[in-house]
């Protein structure tokens, strides 16, 4: 995959070009300025200091550019300004020579120094003593210069330089000028790092490259080295006869610094990718991937940006697994997402694995690790003023075939959904009708026993609310139709249909009263609703089940119609919820802290069910209850909880707390509970306690520690553990992580060690490491 800096949406990736003899070379040089990183990170870095108002962040050096000597007025193109303290003296053939304080201007070039020879019989000029030189792309400090002034073109000697786009700068014996686009220099120094400390001291650079020469190419933002040379703290850690490196963030195409890595189960993991630059709204990403244990992966990511939408492509592909009998391993993966003209939606979503364990070796998150299914859906959608609609094939790859019949997901070939709606009118009516046609396949294979058909839902809808800034009542009713044609069943099945009225009436109150806790002031509301719904009892146990399940209950699914999601089970009610809820708003009318607890009351029992569930006797639903708040915009707090009063026992509950004083300091703790309900039967539901806590906290000296863990307390074993530590410096960042995860019920867990090491300015690796911190860590931003 391609590093995150390199995508179509940033200004620009950064990726460095290597050419060396032997990759070993390479993977044993980049390990060994890792290891001097891991060092200097322990130490302290000169001309750095720590800010004493609480935040932990380095205030780093500052590499000025020298201002350019201020004009009279502005020149003409060709125009040429000379002036000197002390008197030019002229000799014979146009020679002048010039002293003290010499200041030359032409065409966006600026000097000045001690003294100045000019030949105007060929417009050049022998410049030497304290020479300070700028144009549009660099400044150089020198003690002596030739200049070609018909040309723009100049030879440096012994200088001191500065990039003007991205305050790159060094030393070089010698510094070629050509126009304004390319500066050449030889035995040159290049870094990023900053040269002056806030103290006005000046400081030696973490890192540095030397090179022979080095062609500085201010046109395509781009330098290239040869016989260049990594130097930490003047150390070299890092040879090779060629480099090219960004002056910018534009991209360019060539290498990206390797990833290294180590797990448990691939070994040592090695990846260099190389990217390519096809277009401006095109690239691609290459990425040979070594895994000592398995062999060499290939990978491969491909982009297209366009006026309408977004396009991505991404390949995997192992050959001859040496850990999985030496088969052939893949994966692939095509997403599409495009407007249309008058507001449609165009969205395509293919993916392919070869085996269902390749997650489990492979994936990066415990969620991919234990999948079991890949979606596949192609869906057109539309929007019109008071109509939406979308029709869609939704195809699913069974990753695990040793599953189930009754686990399997059927295929909808096709799904069309519409919805029409009045716009929303008050003491009026207002009308919705909602349709879908969806046919449903598993297939002809007999040993699934599926009924494969179709099924017609239409359901329209009428209410009349009356809305007033003290409350609501919204009385509603409305009529559900269902028809089904299906295929490998008996022949009184094929037709079915059934239909049902309902009925619902809603109503609320809104009170309020101030408030006032110390010298803050705050609106208190209260807010009663009650909620009535109505419908008819109807045996539908001949009815097939194609997509249904009983929603998952909440104070949301309270008010709703239906106890069942999908279109084969319509529940049959007569029931009155009633629920409390209580709001502080701030002076700004900000909602700060919430309230909430809500109940069923059954007047009769629940006798429509799913196929192997009982009647549900029951007269109380389940107490939900929660809150919410936010407070002094650093600490988040939530929870909510289902009490079931029937069984005196918890069935739910979710209890969680975001910290977030500053960008860089997080620290989230949750702790859950959900337990099945006796009798219920819900698929792929088990009961589940656990807890999780992550954080990522900064130090002193740029320093953080990164970390997170879940904990199944029912298993008694944890699901997903990292920690690590990071350092964002002036000049370079380093992070590294250890992790450990469960990547499949039987409880084998995957082992791994990543890095991630960056050169400001220069190129970054391992960017692998973000994608599951900003998964495991809420609130996670990559600062390097």
């Amino acid at each position: 995959m391609a590093p995150r800096n390199c995508g179509l949406e940033l200004k620009g990736c950064r990726p460095v070009r290597i050419m060396a003899d032997l990759p070993v070379l390479i993977h044993n040089n980049i390990m060994k300025a890792a290891s001097l990183f891991v060092v200097l990170s322990l130490l302290s870095l000169p001309g750095t200091t720590v800010a004493l108002d609480g935040n932990t962040q380095l205030e780093c050096p500052v590499t000025l550019l020298p201002p350019r000597p201020e004009l009279e007025q502005p020149l003409d193109t060709g125009e040429i300004y000379i002036t000197a303290d002390e008197q030019a003296e002229i000799t014979e053939g146009g020679r002048a020579s010039l002293k003290g304080n010499v200041e030359l201007a032409r065409d966006g070039h600026q000097l000045r120094a001690d003294r100045a020879r000019l030949d105007q019989s060929d417009n050049t000029a022998e410049i030497d003593g304290d020479i300070h030189y700028w144009n549009k792309s660099i400044y150089m400090h020198s003690d002596s210069a030739h200049l070609d002034l018909d040309n723009n073109e100049g030879a440096f000697n012994r200088t001191d330089y500065l990039i003007t786009r991205n305050l790159g700068h060094g030393g070089a014996e010698k510094i070629d000028i050509v126009a304004d686009t390319l500066s050449i220099g030889t035995n040159i120094d290049y870094t990023t790092c900053a040269e002056t400390a806030s103290t006005g001291e000046r400081t030696d650079p973490a890192w540095q490259i030397s090179a022979r020469t080095l062609e500085l190419n201010h046109e395509t933002e781009r330098g290239a080295a040869r016989h260049a040379v990594l130097r930490v703290k003047d150390i070299p850690v890092f040879y090779t006869p060629y480099l090219t490196f960004p002056l910018s963030d534009r991209r360019a195409s060539g290498f990206l610094m390797p990833l290294v890595g180590s797990s448990n189960r691939n070994g040592l993991e090695i990846q260099t990718p190389w990217y390519w630059n096809i277009a401006p709204h095109m690239d691609a990403t290459f990425t040979p991937r070594l895994l000592t244990d398995s062999g060499v992966m290939l990978m491969g990511e491909y982009r297209y940006l366009f006026a309408t939408g977004t396009s991505s492509l991404n390949a995997e592909f192992l050959p001859s697994d040496n850990e999985y009998n030496d088969r052939d391993r893949s994966f692939i993966s095509l997403e599409h997402n495009q407007s249309l003209a008058q507001r449609g939606q165009l969205y395509l979503l293919l993916n392919n694995v070869s085996d269902k364990r390749y997650f489990e070796d492979f994936g990066q998150t415990q969620v991919n690790s234990s999948s079991q299914f890949l979606e596949r859906r192609a869906e057109l959608s539309w929007l019109g003023d008071n109509w939406n609609m979308f029709a869609r094939l939704h195809d699913y790859q069974t990753i695990d075939e040793s599953l189930p019949a009754t686990s399997r997901t059927y295929r909808r070939l096709p799904q069309i959904v519409f919805n029409a709606y009045s716009p929303l009118r008050n003491h009026q009516f207002n009308y919705r009708l909602t349709g879908e046609f969806v046919y449903f396949d598993r297939g002809d294979n007999p040993l699934l026993s599926s009924i494969n058909g179709y099924r017609v839902d239409i359901a329209p809808s009428v209410s009349w609310p009356m809305e007033h800034i003290w409350g609501f009542l919204r009385p509603g009713a409305g009529l559900r139709y269902t028809g089904y044609g299906l295929e490998d069943t008996a022949s009184n099945q094929e037709t079915l249909d059934r239909a049902l009225p309902y009925f619902n009436l809603d109503g609320g109150l809104f009170l309020e009263r101030p408030l006032r806790f110390g010298d803050s002031t705050y609106l208190q509301t209260l807010e009663p609703r009650i909620y009535y719904l109505y419908i008819p009892e109807e045996d539908q146990a001949n009815l097939p089940v194609f997509d249904t399940g009983i929603n998952n209950f909440s104070f949301d699914s309270l008010f709703h119609n239906n106890r069942f999601i999908g279109g084969d089970r319509i529940g049959d009610a007569n029931q009155l919820t009633l629920s409390l809820a209580s709001r502080l708003l701030d002076e700004r009318g900000v909602e700060t802290v919430r309230f909430y607890v809500g109940q069923i009351y059954y007047l009769r029992d629940r006798e429509v069910v799913l196929p192997g569930q009982p009647i549900q006797r029951d007269a109380l639903s389940p107490v939900v209850a929660g809150f919410q708040a936010k407070l002094h915009s650093e600490l988040y707090l939530r929870g909510e909880i289902e009490w079931d009063p029937n069984l005196d026992v918890t069935q739910r509950m979710v209890a969680q707390a975001y910290y977030n004083p500053a960008p860089q300091k997080i620290l989230n703790a949750g702790y859950r509970v959900r337990r099945s309900a006796p009798g219920i039967l819900r698929s792929n539901l088990l009961d589940v306690e656990q807890t999780s806590i992550a954080a990522r906290w900064p130090l002193a000296g740029g320093f953080s520690v990164i970390g997170s863990w879940k904990y199944a307390l029912s298993a008694d074993r944890s699901l997903d553990i990292f920690a690590g530590l990071e350092y964002n410096g002036c000049c370079w960042s380093f992070r590294t992580v250890g992790r450990r995860f469960l990547t499949n019920l039987d409880g084998e867990y995957q082992n791994g060690v990543y890095m991630q090491f960056e050169l400001k300015g220069l190129a970054g690796t391992g960017r692998k490491t973000l994608d599951f911190l900003t998964e495991n860590i809420a609130g996670f931003r990559n600062e390097f």
